[in-house]
């Protein structure tokens, strides 16, 4: 629907025939297309009729048998005249999130009986009696009737006009509304919680906490802030519809069953009745729901938002040991300790008497069952034992916990440790003493439960039936590794799954024009994948059609599992491209020229074909390459279409810039191999900084060192400043950046939070401000006097004042005087005596703090710096000396004087005298034994030969010089970078491990390439990318986010090897596909894959586009 009228453009409002329609649906989650799909199977058979369009919209019951045919041509799908699956929630979509004027449209269309674009009087009363019927006259005055004058039509411009001023248009479309729209939503929403705030919190009920970041987006979508006359309601927009429910911001990253700590509402999370969460789930899905009691504490109802953790581990029995696996859990602090009995009593087989033990230091205490759990001394996290009392000794027990799931039972593999070595075996019996192992070689090994830690699950378990997961191995048929990996990737591909996997479809395939064996045998093998009776699948009938289908593979397999892929995706493609499964725009694009777009979209047409087909609509891609010449400026582009990324691996022989960060509180040293491309910019270099370290780039400071001492201090501006050189090395120091991180650093500014009680909670040698001789002064707590209410004041002279706490003259520190407010950014250098000789040696450090800080505060900070250079156990005073020098003219900037240099004082005034020439201070610390200095821990990655997909993407997407001429100038050389314009459902991206050396040779790159299993955002390589620093699953709006689910390795050289496969099942197990063996990866799923034998990586969009999964629905 566009924004003119009917009668301005003469063209019909069709709610389902429109350009827009993928995109209103795309808004929609899967909780909408649920709903909608719940609805639909009632009532259609072949497509929905008007008997069943009734059914579904009951309210329209009550209009006209011709104004709900006329809505019923709408809804429907011209050629079957019946309302299909897809016609259906594209009408739908286009209802709920259309524009305000189109909304108009479709009500003045649907009572528009003669269809000639004007209302005639009998049309417009009976549109007047649905609107006094379902009460959406806003305006009792201006009645539709009185739009009649001269005129015996009304047209749809002053219709419009009047139903801006008059009606309720939410209300009006009321009847057709199916899910709610934006406005029923806040409907509801409204409701409930006037109903909850009237009632408020109950005593022991539960309620429910949603994001208030998610809840936040929610309100722009129904526009929630907009609280006006409902004569005004007409006119406003909907905001963008917000995804699933993410509630995972509001959770522990260590413990999802963990609430973050310091959360509040409403800044952090609404509370919602457990009504008003259930509506929500309905309408958006997501989750984790989050729920919390209410306890009553001073006769005040207040929810328990963090109620006491426990792990409590138990006996099964009375001769079962205790339970490795503890039971997590949340008990109240007003229940007492028998609800910890409570919480395992169903895992208990023996009806004995049963104590409960909570852990104290390496101690398990004996506590009493009616002590309440607030009178515990309890932690953050609680351990606690549930035993038999006949099996326990006393009121303290101790008891060795290893919460590794170590639960092995009789056929299981396992690795046990024999000679420092893993070793596989097989558990053959257990009893209540041992393991009884039966080694490869057929040896039986006794292994003591004492000695547990000697077993382990093995990393690959190998599945031998399909109990629990759905697989099948393929067999190897002449070297068709290559082709049986490529095979079980798209097995565990979602929408091709479903495609494949349906028996209509696959009978209609013999019909297909082209690769119909091809892909009958393909669709086959999916089927065989779902016979449980099946655990390995033959593919020699797939393999030889796919030869019979592709000449240039008479003769022998595809040896390169890339290349097959290429090769089948393109079958199937040009198979199925007049298939119904199209393909629409995803987001909107800005071009640069009309041109550029005619060009884009007639190529992504002409890919797609007339509908699409399943392999564009899930794995098409479009990239834009440009060329700019930077002579003339003239542009020009050209566009590619394809379904996978191939990227080059960074050489090893390019050039490296060697980093090495050491952390603020100088805990340890971290070096960094940073990878230079040609045409590197210094946005690139702050990006491999940020993906490699934990320690932001925007915290860092960096240094050219040589001979243990910091030559300079700068913030780079270019790339050239980093680059590698033979007379330094480049180092990278976390500081401090923002004055309100330096202000909670040293002894005596760290507490300088004001509260009402500051008088009475001073300290000895906290920092004041103090009324002296007529001006306001730094000054320091020396001596409190007992409980009286004097106190004596050190000030600048050294002169003691006595003042009472409560003195006009005393105030909270930095009230009332003003310092600079800057950070100094101070080297240091270590240095040591050998003779008469002070030379510099060792790690030198950078120290940042505040210059309203004082001497003391320095002190402590090179002190505590000093200490993390040596045994902990050594006073850091007797380490050595601690002078202020400046490195431009030597001087001390203690006396200020060309002295040998004075030690840095430990007194209270302020460094604000340093303030105006920090860059040119050194702090120098003269070791009195260098003995007794040790180097900082250093993390190093293993070698050069490591890389991730992020360095591998920045040579993608990079600027660089081409041999090309300019159409308008003939300059020879342009300028070129690559963008992508359109992104798929399913990335594939392959990593290209054959170079080719000066010797003639094509060799292998066994580069290690880190690429993320979860969260890896493309927005960096699309046009208008969005640039956001705080990239994650809540805030990308737009879902630029994928996870991986699949890799293909090769183990091997160029000219040989072998292929395998891992596969992600739907419950986030991985599983490893090595020809007819399939394993499940126990843990360390990450160390498993990321290897440098990954080849090509597979990943799934976190929310695919929800037109893509009704299309799916249709073809299923």
């Amino acid at each position: 629907m566009g924004n003119k009228s009917t009668s301005e453009t003469g063209d019909k409002c069709n709610i389902t025939n429109d350009s827009d329609s993928s995109r209103f649906l795309n808004s929609f989650g899967e909780g909408q297309i649920r709903m909608l799909r719940e609805n639909f199977d009632k009532y259609e058979k072949n497509g929905l009729d008007l008997k069943g369009f009734k059914k579904i919209m009951p309210y329209i019951a009550r209009l006209p048998p011709k104004v709900i045919e006329n809505a019923f041509e709408k809804f429907a799908y011209s050629p079957t005249k019946k309302i299909t699956w897809e016609s259906y929630c594209s009408a739908v979509s286009k209802y709920t999130l259309d524009s305000r004027d189109n909304k108009c449209q479709l009500l003045y269309e649907i009572f528009n009986i003669s269809k000639n674009g004007k209302l005639n009087r009998t049309e417009a009363k009976m549109l007047e009696t649905h609107l006094i019927n379902i009460s959406s006259y806003i305006n009792n005055k201006a009645s539709l009737i009185s739009l009649f004058g001269k005129s015996e039509t009304i047209s749809f411009i002053d219709f419009r006009t009047w139903a801006y001023s008059s009606i309720d248009l939410h209300k009006a479309l009321q009847p057709f509304e199916v899910i709610p729209s934006p406005n029923s939503e806040k409907e509801v929403f409204l409701k409930i919680m006037q109903d909850f705030q009237i009632s408020g919190l109950k005593n022991n009920e539960s309620y429910y906490l949603i994001s208030a970041t998610w809840f936040e987006e929610w309100s722009r979508y129904v526009v929630l802030e907009i609280n006006l006359p409902s004569s005004n309601l007409v006119s406003y927009k909907p905001g963008r519809r917000p995804d699933i429910i993410s509630n995972f911001d509001l959770l522990d990253r260590e413990n999802i069953d963990k609430l973050k700590p310091n959360l509040n509402d409403p800044e952090s999370f609404i509370i919602l009745p457990k009504n008003m969460w259930h509506e929500f789930v309905k309408w958006y899905d997501g989750g984790p729901k989050i729920i919390r009691k209410t306890i009553k504490i001073d006769d005040v109802v207040k929810l328990e938002l963090y109620p006491p953790f426990f792990k409590i581990f138990y006996q099964k029995t009375l001769k079962s040991t205790i339970s490795e696996k503890p039971l997590q859990t949340f008990i109240s602090i007003t229940e007492n300790v028998q609800s910890i009995l409570y919480a395992v009593k169903s895992n208990i087989f023996d009806d004995e008497d049963l104590g409960v033990y909570i852990k104290t230091d390496d101690v398990f205490k004996l506590v009493d069952k009616n002590t309440e759990i607030r009178n515990l001394e309890l932690k953050e996290v609680n351990i606690c034992a549930v035993v038999f009392m006949s099996n326990s000794e006393g009121r303290e027990i101790f008891i060795e916990i290893n919460e590794d799931d170590l639960d092995f039972a009789e056929g299981d593999n396992v690795e046990y440790k024999n000679m420092g070595q893993w070793v596989l075996g097989k558990v053959k019996r257990v009893n209540d003493e041992n393991f009884i192992l039966e080694s490869r070689d057929r040896n039986i090994i006794n292994v003591s439960r004492s000695e547990i830690g000697r077993l382990r699950k093995p990393k690959l378990e190998l599945l031998v039936n399909k109990k629990d997961y759905l697989f099948c191995g393929i067999k190897n048929v002449a070297k068709s590794c290559s082709i049986s990996t490529v095979l079980q990737v798209l097995f565990y591909t979602p929408l091709i799954n479903d495609y494949f996997s349906n028996e209509k479809f696959i009978k209609n395939f013999q019909g297909l024009k082209y690769y119909s064996q091809e892909i009958m045998e393909f669709g086959k093998m999916f089927n065989d994948l779902k016979d449980i009776r099946k655990t390995v699948i033959d593919p020699s009938n797939f393999i030889r059609a796919f030869k019979g289908a592709n000449i240039e593979y008479a003769g022998q397999n595809p040896c390169d599992a890339f290349e097959f892929l290429q090769s089948f995706l393109g079958n199937l493609h040009n198979a199925l491209i007049d298939s119904k499964f199209g393909h629409s725009f995803p987001h909107q694009i800005t071009f640069e020229t009309q041109e550029e777009e005619i060009n884009t979209n007639s190529q992504w047409q002409e890919y797609i074909g007339q509908g699409g087909s399943i392999i564009s609509t899930v794995f098409g891609l479009q990239k834009k390459t440009s060329y700019i010449c930077m002579e003339c400026k003239k542009y020009k582009s050209d566009f590619e279409v394809s379904n996978y990324i191939s990227v080059s691996i960074p050489s090893s022989k390019m050039s490296k810039i060697y980093l090495t960060i050491i952390t603020r509180n100088c805990l340890y040293l971290k070096r960094l191999i940073i990878t230079v491309h040609q045409n590197m910019t210094l946005e690139d270099f702050i990006i491999q900084v940020d993906n490699k370290s934990s320690i932001r780039y925007k915290n860092l400071i960096f240094s050219h060192v040589a001979n243990s001492n910091c030559e300079n201090c700068f913030i780079p501006t270019s790339i050239q400043e980093l680059l590698p050189n033979k007379n330094f090395q480049l180092y990278g120091y976390e500081i401090i950046t923002l004055i309100k991180d330096a202000e909670n650093i040293g002894t005596f500014i760290a507490k300088h939070k004001m509260n009402l009680n500051w008088r009475n909670n001073l300290q000895i040698n906290e920092l004041v401000d103090y009324y002296y001789k007529g001006r306001w002064e730094f000054a320091h707590i020396k001596r409190l006097r007992g409980m009286q209410v004097d106190i004596v004041v050190h000030v600048k002279e050294n002169n003691e004042e006595c003042v009472g706490k409560n003195s006009s003259n005393l105030e909270f520190y930095r009230t009332k005087t003003v310092s600079a407010n800057k950070i100094l950014v101070i080297p240091i250098t270590h240095f040591k005596k050998n003779n008469q000789e002070i030379t510099s040696f060792g790690t030198p450090c950078i120290l940042s703090i505040g210059c309203w800080c004082t001497w003391y505060d320095l002190n402590n900070e090179i002190k505590r710096i000093c200490w993390q250079f040596c045994d902990k156990s050594i006073k850091v005073e007797s380490l050595g000396f601690f002078y202020l020098n400046n490195k431009v003219n030597r001087k001390c900037e203690v006396c200020k004087l060309d002295c040998n240099g004075c030690e840095i004082p430990d007194n209270f005034e302020t460094l604000e005298c340093l303030a105006e020439n920090y860059n040119n201070l050194c702090i120098r610390i003269i070791w009195k034994n260098s003995n007794t200095y040790k180097p900082l821990g250093t993390e190093i990655l293993s070698g050069d030969e490591i890389s991730s997909l992020e360095d591998c993407l920045s040579g993608y997407t990079q600027a660089s010089l081409v041999e090309m001429n300019c159409s308008c100038c003939f300059n020879p050389f342009l300028n070129s970078y690559s963008e992508l314009m359109e992104i798929p459902e399913i990335l594939i991206f392959h990593l290209n491990r054959i170079e080719y050396n000066p010797s003639g040779a094509f060799t292998r790159i066994n580069t290690l390439v880190r690429f993320p299993l979860k969260n890896f955002d493309i927005r960096r390589m699309m046009i208008n990318k969005i640039t956001n620093a705080n990239r994650n699953s809540n805030n990308s709006r737009r879902n630029y986010l994928y996870d991986l689910y699949a890799c293909i390795d090769h183990r091997g050289n160029v000219s040989s090897g072998h292929y395998t496969a891992y596969c992600k099942t739907q419950n986030g197990e991985w599983l490893h596909f090595d020809d007819e063996k399939v394993s499940l990866i126990n843990k360390d799923f990450e160390e498993e894959i990321v290897t440098s034998r990954a080849y090509i990586l597979f990943y799934k969009r976190q929310k695919f586009r929800s037109a893509n999964i009704v299309r799916k629905k249709t073809i299923g």
